[in-house]
């Protein structure tokens, strides 16, 4: 077995005094000097797009804040541009584009090699899916001193090519640092893993900034709602996001409480499967006569200002990291009934600002609904309570400083870089 690391335990001593970004970024400076590093430390974080993904927003966060604290942070993708690129500008981000498409894969595997050798960076991590092999294997081929690997994924690597590669990059990286624990599970099954240690760092979220207040809603989308409440699932239009258990669950409560309607806000995975997914969700929804309290709205753009309209979130994943979706409704201070699909404790406080079912319990998950459905008060509890838990545990400035002190640990093992 790997051995997880919480990394609030590294966090302590000289680390603990340091609360505010000037005392951060002078131990910072303080601890790199102790192994004869003597100027700020230059790190590579590599995801697969910019595009509307858990890991492409942690990125875009954590970035802006790593930059604070003194470290010099670029950021690579190799897949087409997607939502995100513009909020990556707007942040002041060095986003750089290698096209894997327009290239193939021996050139941009040797092109990447060559950015990263020549950029000299002392740090890249991969953050998650197919990054874990592409630009960990240019960093082995660069030289990088240290490289580290990331996974939001409960079920680890697919396919036996894709195993066999990540194994042998685990003998080049000391460290995965993963968004939830049960995400380790998944890595078992690769190989030269037992020995690495595995930092469990959850999403964040900006919270300066944020409001309460509702946008004005799309005219259709509003006048379809005509004042009922609403129970918002929010997510790709993929199989694992289990959307037949939301289907089934909502049939049950519009029973109950026919002044309701739900939403499954996005937009198909990428793939090919999720078009195929749409439709045959689509399909069902029309077949069932669903159409009058079930709606698909596709993407809705700024859902920071969107999540205030709705009344609770329902996530209904067969395997989660730390959703993103689930943090940003709570920063709202909206109640969450979720499938146990995840590290959930960290999350939700059980029958304070929400509840969790098992992965194909319809009948649990439609009566949590109904009973948060029926109450106002209890509605409102849970949402601040929700508030509450994020603000304290899930702000993108205190999880840059954790993923700071993860990277300066790591180098410490790594011994003197110069």
């Amino acid at each position: 077995m790997c051995k997880i690391v919480n990394p609030e335990d590294i966090i302590i001593g000289q680390f603990a005094e340091a609360d505010t970004i000037e005392r951060r970024r002078t131990l910072i400076l303080k601890i790199l000097a102790s192994i004869g590093i003597h100027r700020p430390l230059k790190v590579l974080i590599a995801t697969n797009c910019v595009g509307c993904g858990g890991e492409e927003n942690q990125a875009m966060r954590l970035i802006p804040e790593m930059i604070k604290l003194g470290y010099e942070v670029e950021h690579l993708y190799y897949s087409a541009p997607h939502t995100l690129a513009d909020k990556y500008k707007e942040k002041g981000i060095k986003s750089i584009f290698i096209d894997k498409g327009k290239l193939g894969k021996f050139i941009f595997q040797k092109k990447l090699t060559h950015f990263i050798r020549s950029n000299q960076f002392d740090i890249v991590h991969a953050f998650g899916g197919t990054a874990t092999i592409y630009v960990r294997a240019g960093a082995v081929f660069a030289g990088t001193k240290l490289i580290l690997a990331g996974s939001r994924n409960r079920t680890g690597p697919q396919g036996k090519a894709s195993i066999t590669i990540n194994s042998l990059l685990n003998l080049f990286t000391p460290a995965w640092i993963i968004n939830s624990s049960t995400n380790a599970d998944g890595l078992q099954k690769l190989k030269f893993i037992k020995e690495k240690r595995f930092y469990v760092l959850p999403n964040a979220l900006d919270m300066d900034g944020i409001s309460l207040q509702p946008a004005e809603m799309d005219v259709d989308l509003k006048k379809w709602i005509g004042g009922r409440k609403i129970v918002a699932a929010v997510g790709r239009l993929c199989a694992v996001k289990n959307y037949d258990l939301y289907l089934d669950s909502a049939k049950l409560v519009h029973g109950f409480s026919p002044d309701s309607c739900f939403l499954i806000i996005g937009e198909p995975d990428c793939r090919e499967e999720g078009a195929i997914f749409e439709k045959r969700l689509s399909k069902r929804i029309k077949e069932e006569n669903l159409d009058s309290f079930i709606k698909l709205t596709g993407r809705i753009d700024n859902l920071e200002t969107f999540y205030p309209h709705i009344d609770l979130l329902v996530s209904t994943s067969r395997s989660e990291g730390c959703p993103n979706v689930v943090l940003e409704a709570m920063r709202a201070a909206k109640p969450v009934v979720m499938t146990n699909s995840c590290d959930t404790r960290r999350i939700i406080r059980e029958g304070e600002n929400g509840y969790v079912v098992g992965l194909d319990d319809v009948k649990g998950m439609a009566q949590n609904i109904h009973n948060l459905l029926s109450s106002n008060q209890k509605r409102k509890q849970f949402g601040n309570i929700s508030r509450e838990i994020v603000e304290k545990n899930y702000s993108s400035a205190n999880a840059a400083w954790t993923l700071a002190v993860i990277y300066l640990s790591e180098i410490k093992n790594q011994g003197r870089f110069n």
